[in-house]
């Protein structure tokens, strides 16, 4: 009889326990949308074992990705859901963040404030890093707009992103429950990749606002072939390269939530190596097979 108490007794610990370890029902729905979220980014999904976090790491073209859970960077204690991801700039350093983090001391300190030269993007966040001219090239306008739809990602405007030691590192200071709000998480800070990575690109010279901008080894976000630089239109919204033909398919920008309708060329560098001078031509989509012609 009391061997069968000790038993009963076991057994309502470790089950006890492995609720705990996994947060009960809330647990077990994370690491579900975990696992969806690896099926439909064609990642690998680990549920984290007794203590550990649910974890997806997943391909993005030629770099890496994680999905996990950290402790978060905010003043709000706990957990966050945090991507991952590989950055090749080892030496560049930034911290974008929301207000209510700004007297938070940084993994990077001392690094100076910087503005961005966009008021309404500096209002809602606070900048900081190691070199003021290579932090507002890293912020183009593609970079500002992902990160805004980051913040306003759940309703929170909350968001702590750090660039630095060869990674991308994007937190949302609670836990993402749902694979319905995993999953825009996932995109929008791959997005964010895409336009950082065209900000550190080279080879095809175009003007924007009256800034040369190079890019190199783009990929087409449509049908995921390299574009070409006589092939390229870019969003006017949100900067992200497409095939022309592929615009033409779709009828807008491909990136979620953006459907602008409008697109630009870019204008190739001149022969002698100097940016080219000349404004890159806008294109409405009213317009677009003749801009795709010519």
């Amino acid at each position: 009889m009391e061997c069968l108490v000790v038993f009963f007794g076991l057994l309502a610990f470790v089950t006890f326990a492995i609720r705990a370890a996994s947060g009960g029902e809330s647990g077990g729905r994370r690491r579900r949308s975990y696992h969806q979220a690896a099926k439909q980014f064609s990642g690998r999904f680990t549920p984290g074992g007794f203590f550990g976090q649910p974890t997806v790491r997943l391909r993005y073209g030629d770099t890496v990705a994680v999905l996990t859970e950290a402790s978060s960077r905010s003043p709000h204690p706990g957990r966050c859901t945090q991507l991952q991801i590989n950055w090749s700039d080892t030496r560049f350093r930034a911290e974008i963040t929301c207000h209510l983090n700004a007297d938070r001391t940084t993994v990077f300190d001392p690094m100076q404030t910087i503005e961005s030269g966009d008021s309404a993007f500096d209002r809602r966040l606070v900048i900081r890093g190691t070199d003021e001219d290579e932090v507002r090239r890293f912020l183009s306008d593609g970079v500002r707009w992902q990160i805004i739809r980051l913040l306003e990602l759940a309703g929170d405007e909350h968001l702590y992103i750090l660039v630095g030691s060869g990674h991308i590192c994007i937190q949302k200071p609670r836990l993402i429950r749902s694979f319905a709000a995993l999953k825009p998480f996932i995109e929008r800070s791959l997005e964010l990749y895409d336009q950082a990575m065209i900000t550190r690109a080279v080879g095809i010279d175009f003007v924007d606002n009256g800034e040369a901008v190079t890019l190199e080894h783009v990929i087409c976000k449509v049908c995921g072939e390299e574009i070409e630089g006589h092939e390229m239109v870019y969003c006017q919204r949100c900067k992200t390269p497409h095939h022309g033909e592929c615009w033409q398919y779709t009828g807008s920008c491909s990136v979620y939530g953006c459907l602008e309708k409008n697109y630009r060329r870019p204008q190739p560098a001149a022969a002698t190596g100097e940016p080219s001078k000349d404004v890159v031509r806008e294109s409405n989509i009213a317009n677009r097979t003749k801009g795709l012609s010519s």
